[in-house]
């Protein structure tokens, strides 16, 4: 029979060329055939510590609660650890008995007990076990095994998105340093009491409120407005609304400098200046100086003294500015990560801002603005919580004030408002009667789920992107 010739398509390569466009191994969901040895290698696994850990479940409740505070079902390999781990832990969640009856009859009405084997199968798990009060050290294996799969899964997540070119190549780093940070706090775990040392939490809290004043938050640096908030705390989101040219990135970025100078470490995202105009308000704010002046170079001697002092002082503050133009979550967590790494300490993250943001290519609700913004500010939320900073991110408003007498923005003209007033720990929104360069403002706390709401009044001098404390007006409380 004649044999048709082989064609070598379009962009196909031969030879040693072909074997070094292609992995080494190929991925299976139990194992690796490696192309070049022929020799299959299982992923890892502890089935005789599984074994233990359901075994003991299922003949003793304390084992039980321990397994399920300490595991999840995926951490088991076999499929019948899983089956049954689901199985007790439902019964146990539900506080039912627990024994190889129970547990059969529950899968029997799942529809999934004949695929483990039946009855049988169950009552053979704790067959031949020793005896033991903890299975502590075989949960610790279980979960060492687990986190080895994930991380050979995650390779190949990771591996078949810079093939597919599943975007950038900075993006999949980002998403690679996410997950295989999330793979090392897993590995790492947390002690289970810290979680439920309810008598420990009470006595943290108590010490806590009894000594106000050395609590670890950060001033914002006007007396009205610190005094209705009492500072920025760790795990906490503070969103700043405003209308264009109000204020907002002013007041953003004199926290944050005022922050810096006594030691703490921020990190300012800034998505709608350049890393130089950031610069530029900061040496304004901090000389004190006309800030159109300071960039056109028309400061009198005297001012610009001032300005070399100011940027002199501020080169040496602990602060990051970053101008990367496109802002994601992922982004985000990994600057965080970055600079805690490198500097020990994150103290502050400042956002400008919130409508700027972008969902990353795999973002399920980028056609969705209102779902992507409620993603955007859950997600400041849990980064606020895990690194236990506080968040400041700044927000458009809404034309809806224009159309109010008198104007007051209120927290419905947030724009996507929904999520961002969920979310917010604490919003300010601000309010200029005049815009007037040195009149004065309202900083308009209208959430603040840990205390007070209020207005704080201030001094605005947009020359120098500054604002400052007023003195000897009347406070107007809601």
């Amino acid at each position: 029979m004649h044999k048709a010739p082989h064609v070598i398509k379009k962009n196909q390569m031969v030879g040693s060329r072909a074997r070094n466009r292609i992995p080494r191994a190929t991925q299976y969901p139990y194992g690796r055939f490696d192309i070049e040895t022929g020799a299959v290698n299982m992923l890892p696994s502890a089935i005789d510590a599984e074994r233990a850990v359901v075994g003991g479940m299922l003949v003793d409740r304390r084992i039980a609660a321990e397994a399920v505070e300490l595991l999840n079902a995926d951490d088991f390999y076999s499929h019948i650890h899983q089956t049954v781990f689901k199985a007790v832990a439902a019964l146990f969640s539900a506080n039912r008995p627990i024994d190889p009856i129970t547990v059969s009859e529950t899968l029997r009405s799942e529809g999934t007990l004949s695929g483990i084997g039946g009855t049988t199968a169950i009552s053979n798990l704790p067959f031949g076990l020793p005896f033991f009060d903890s299975i502590g050290e075989y949960a610790r294996i279980v979960r060492e095994k687990s986190v080895l799969r994930q991380i050979i899964r995650a390779g190949g997540v990771i591996q078949n998105a810079a093939f597919a070119e599943d975007g950038t190549a900075v993006e999949i780093l980002e998403r690679a340093a996410t997950e295989l940070q999330d793979l090392t706090e897993r590995a790492v775990g947390r002690p289970t009491d810290a979680a439920f040392d309810i008598s420990r939490l009470a006595a943290e809290s108590l010490e806590a409120a009894e000594s106000f004043d050395k609590r670890k938050l950060i001033r914002i640096g006007l007396k009205d407005l610190d005094r209705l908030l009492g500072g920025l705390e760790g795990g906490t989101v503070t969103i700043i609304g405003a209308r264009p040219s109000a204020g907002k990135t002013a007041l953003a970025t004199q926290v944050s400098l005022d922050a810096a100078k006594i030691g703490n470490v921020v990190l300012l995202n800034s998505l709608e200046m350049s890393g130089r105009q950031c610069m530029d308000r900061l040496i304004a704010s901090e000389a004190r100086v006309n800030l159109q002046d300071f960039r056109s170079g028309n400061l009198s001697p005297v001012h610009k003294g001032k300005a070399q002092e100011a940027a002199a002082t501020i080169g040496r503050l602990p602060i990051v500015i970053d101008d990367g133009p496109e802002l994601t979550l992922a982004t985000l967590k990994s600057r965080c990560r970055r600079i805690r790494a490198k500097r020990r300490r994150l103290d502050l993250v400042v956002v400008d801002y919130l409508q700027l943001m972008r969902s990353d290519g795999r973002a399920s609700h980028q056609d969705n603005r209102r779902l992507e913004i409620e993603m955007f500010t859950r997600g400041l939320k849990l980064l606020a919580m895990e690194f236990d900073v506080p968040v400041v991110c700044l927000s458009q408003l809404s034309r809806a004030p224009e159309n109010r007498r008198p104007p007051k923005p209120i927290l419905s003209d947030l724009r996507e408002s929904g999520s961002i007033e969920q979310d917010a720990d604490v919003v300010i929104l601000i309010y200029r009667p005049d815009q007037a360069d040195g009149n004065a403002l309202e900083l308009i706390v209208a959430k603040h789920r840990n205390g007070p709401t209020g207005v704080a009044q201030a001094h605005f001098l947009a020359t120098s992107a500054r604002f400052e404390d007023l003195r000897g007006r009347n406070r107007e409380w809601l």
